[in-house]
C-alpha cells in the first residue's frame, strides 16, 4: 500500500494550490482527480476554429471557470489577498500579466450604477444616485474594511437583515447585493454577512483584472511549479471511500488501489466529501443554485468601451433562487473578456450566464438537452441586442454549459457552482485530519480557491512545531 503525508482530492484550483503549499514543507504528497486533466472548472478547453467553407483557422481557446480574477492589487501592494498567494506560492507578479478591467456595470431595472477598480468610483455613483445612502454606504464600507475573518464562527448571519443597518434604500439594497449574490452566494435570495464581507472587499474595494491569455497563463504556472515540486498527480481516478483509522485513513479508489494517508484535504465540497466517507448526507446544507453559461464568439473584436461585467436584472426586486424553469430570464450577467487594458486575438467574445434549474436539465433526454441549450443560446442573444443595441456583430461560434456540465467536473450536487449552505471557516467537518479546501471552506471565487488551499495547509499541514 503507498503511504502518503497528506492526499488532497481534487485538482481545482483550490486542490493544486494546497499540493503545492503542502509539499513545499517537504511531505509527501498526492494529489487525486478523477478527471484526466488539472483545473476543475476553472480551466480552459480548445476547440479548432474553422473558416465558414470547413478550412482551419487555428485553434479557439475557452475559458470554463474565469469571468474575472477578483481581488486585484497593484504591484508593491501589501497584505492584499493577491499577494499573499504570490508570497506563498512564490510566484512573481509580473508573470500574471494582469490587466485591469474597464469598468462594471450594475444594471437593474432602468437604474445603473458604475463601479472600477478604485472605490471612490462607486462612492461618487451612489452619491449621484443615491445621495441620502452616502452616509450609510460609507459606514458600511468602514465595517467591511474593519472586518476579520474568525475562523471558528460559523454562526449564519442574514446578509440582508444586516445591511438594513446602513442602508435603506431597497433599490441600492438590491444593486449591491446584485454582484455580491452572482459571484459568490450558495444561500438562496440571501447571503451569511462573513461572505458577503469577503466579496464586497473582493468586487469592490479591490476589483477585477484578468491574466493576459485568460485563466492559461495561470493555470500554466500552477502546473509547471507542480511539476518542479513532483508532486504525485493520480488523473483519471476518483476516491470512492475513506475509512478513518486511528492515526490515519484509508482510501480506496475508482482504480482498484487502496493508499493510505496522515491527513486529507478535500475540496469536492462538503455534502460530496460525506458521502466518500460513509456518512449520512445533510441534505439541508446541500446547494440548489445552478448556472446556464453561453459563450458567443464574433468574427471581430468588440467595442473597446463594453463594461467588463454587467450585472443585469430586470426588475426593481432580484431574485436570486433556483428558478421554476429551465432558466431565469429576468437576471444574467454579460461579460466580456476583451473589457480591459487591451484586447487579445482577433474574435470577439461575450459571455451570458443565467440561473439554471438543475432538476429540470437533468430530467431531458439528449434530443431534448441539445434544442434547450440552442434556445437558451437564442435567449441569451436577445438580451445582448437589449443591453447593448447599438452594434451590429456576426457570430462566428458559440457553445454553452449547464449545471449537468459543472456537476461533471466540480462532482457538486445539483450541479451548485458555490457548493453548500454549510461552510467550515476553519475547514474542519468533525473528522480528525480531513479538512476541508475550496468552496465549503468558505473562500470564493479563482483567488478565493487557491487561498483557501494555502490556507488550510498553512493551518494543518505544517508539522506540529510549526502550528500557527
Amino acid at each position: 500500500m503507498k503511504k502518503f503525508d497528506a492526499v488532497v482530492i481534487g485538482a481545482g484550483m483550490s486542490g493544486i494550490a494546497c499540493a503545492l503549499r503542502l509539499q513545499s514543507f517537504g511531505l509527501n504528497v498526492a494529489l487525486i482527480e478523477k478527471h484526466r486533466v488539472l483545473g476543475g472548472l476553472n480551466s480552459f478547453f480548445q476547440r479548432v476554429k474553422k473558416s465558414p467553407d470547413g478550412k482551419r483557422q487555428g485553434i479557439r481557446h475557452f475559458d470554463v471557470g474565469l469571468h474575472a480574477l477578483t481581488n486585484f492589487a497593484k504591484k508593491g501592494s501589501r497584505k492584499k489577498p493577491l499577494m499573499k498567494i504570490l508570497r506563498q506560492l512564490r510566484i512573481p507578479y509580473d508573470s500574471l500579466l494582469l490587466k485591469e478591467q474597464n469598468y462594471s456595470l450594475i444594471h437593474l431595472d432602468n437604474k445603473k450604477l458604475k463601479f472600477n477598480n478604485n472605490i471612490d468610483t462607486f462612492i461618487s455613483e451612489v452619491e449621484t444616485y443615491f445621495p441620502d445612502q452616502l452616509d450609510g454606504f460609507k459606514k458600511l464600507i468602514e465595517v467591511v474594511e474593519s472586518s476579520t475573518l474568525d475562523t471558528s464562527d460559523n454562526e449564519y448571519i442574514s446578509s440582508r437583515k444586516k445591511i438594513k443597518e446602513f442602508i435603506s434604500d431597497e433599490i441600492l439594497q438590491e444593486m449591491i447585493f446584485l454582484p455580491v449574490f452572482y459571484y459568490g452566494s450558495s444561500w438562496e435570495d440571501d447571503i451569511d454577512f462573513k461572505q458577503f464581507c469577503i466579496m464586497f472587499q473582493a468586487l469592490y474595494l479591490e476589483g477585477f483584472s484578468r491574466p493576459y491569455g485568460g485563466i492559461r497563463t495561470l493555470f500554466n504556472i500552477l502546473k509547471e511549479k507542480m511539476q518542479a515540486l513532483n508532486i504525485v498527480r493520480m488523473m483519471g481516478v476518483a476516491v470512492q471511500k475513506i475509512e478513518q483509522k486511528l492515526d490515519h485513513h484509508i482510501l480506496e479508489l475508482s482504480n482498484g488501489e487502496v493508499i493510505s494517508s496522515k491527513k486529507v484535504f478535500s475540496s469536492i465540497g462538503y455534502p460530496e466529501t460525506q458521502r466518500v466517507l460513509g456518512q449520512k448526507v445533510n441534505k439541508e446544507a446541500v446547494g440548489k443554485l445552478g448556472f446556464v453559461e453561453v459563450q458567443i464568439f464574433y468574427n471581430e473584436l468588440l467595442e473597446k468601451k463594453l463594461p467588463t461585467i454587467c450585472f443585469y436584472n430586470k426588475t426593481k426586486k432580484f431574485i436570486y433562487r433556483n428558478p421554476d424553469s429551465l432558466i431565469d430570464r429576468d437576471s444574467a450577467i454579460i461579460c466580456s473578456p476583451e473589457g480591459y487594458d487591451d484586447f487579445e486575438g482577433k474574435e470577439g467574445v461575450l459571455r451570458v450566464t443565467f440561473l439554471a434549474n438543475y432538476k429540470l436539465w437533468k430530467e431531458l433526454d439528449s434530443k431534448e438537452y441539445t434544442e434547450k441549450k440552442e434556445y437558451v443560446e437564442r435567449v441569451a442573444k436577445e438580451l445582448i441586442e437589449e443591453i447593448y443595441p447599438a452594434h451590429l456583430r456576426t457570430e462566428s461560434f458559440i457553445d454553452t454549459f449547464t449545471p449537468l456540465t459543472v456537476e461533471k467536473y466540480t462532482s457538486h450536487i445539483n450541479g451548485a457552482i458555490y457548493g453548500a449552505t454549510k461552510k467550515f471557516l476553519n475547514g474542519d467537518m468533525g473528522v480528525k485530519d480531513l479538512f476541508l479546501i475550496g468552496t465549503d471552506q468558505g473562500y470564493l471565487g479563482i483567488t478565493g480557491s487557491i487561498l483557501s488551499g494555502i490556507s488550510m495547509a498553512n493551518m494543518y499541514g505544517f508539522p506540529t512545531r510549526h502550528q500557527p
